[in-house]
């Protein structure tokens, strides 16, 4: 789709400079300067739909208490975003961005049908050279190369946050213990209260 609405005789573009009255203008796809970003836009495109679809139950699911809470507080919309929506769905968001991160550099049908990986190597993924490479030249231990680069990419692009998310476990473990002794001092101070209670039969 993109390939015929981006194609330099019967594109999109073109047919809107011809209305206009301008010159038609080669296609965005076979200029080196503009292949990669108009296909990372494309990409965009495609993924974007299902990441709401993965995010947005998660932010739905936060209790409105918790919202009112942060306004309450005086927390502006970023710092609401920052304190309320972003610790709640960081396992999720954890988990998209390495599909993200492997699904980009595995990126193979859409980048094969729009530009082949040219002009040149502008926008050569490693899914497709592995695939050049492994049934093209028939080198296939070159062509399986780049899976085990794709994993690695990936590990390496999740290990910040979880590294980042280790001492808010941590802290959160060093405040149960206080939280379960005030709990456990209440709950002793009601029976006391309830064993000197008054009671009429």
């Amino acid at each position: 789709m993109w390939h015929f609405l981006l194609a330099s005789e019967t594109g999109l573009l073109t047919f809107g400079l011809q209305w206009l009255g301008l010159p038609a203008q080669p296609s965005p796809l076979g200029a080196r300067g503009l292949a990669l970003p108009t296909v990372v836009f494309a990409e965009t495109w495609r993924v974007a739909p299902l990441v709401a679809f993965l995010l947005l139950p998660s932010l739905t699911s936060i209790p409105r208490e918790r919202w009112e809470d942060a306004w309450l507080d005086g927390l502006s919309t970023l710092g609401r975003i920052r304190h309320v929506a972003i610790p709640a769905i960081a396992p999720l968001v954890l988990a998209v961005t390495m599909l993200l991160v492997g699904g980009a550099l595995a990126t193979f049908d859409s980048v094969l049908t729009m530009t082949g990986g040219g002009p040149g190597s502008a926008t050569l993924t490693p899914a497709l050279y592995s695939y050049d490479k492994a049934f093209t030249v028939c080198n296939w231990p070159i062509g399986a190369t780049p899976a085990s680069l794709i994993s690695a990419a990936v590990l390496l692009s999740v290990s910040p946050a979880a590294a980042l998310r280790q001492p808010s476990v941590a802290a959160a473990a060093a405040r149960t213990p206080a939280s379960v002794a005030r709990l456990g001092g209440k709950s002793k101070t009601v029976h006391r209260t309830i064993a000197t209670m008054p009671f009429a039969f």
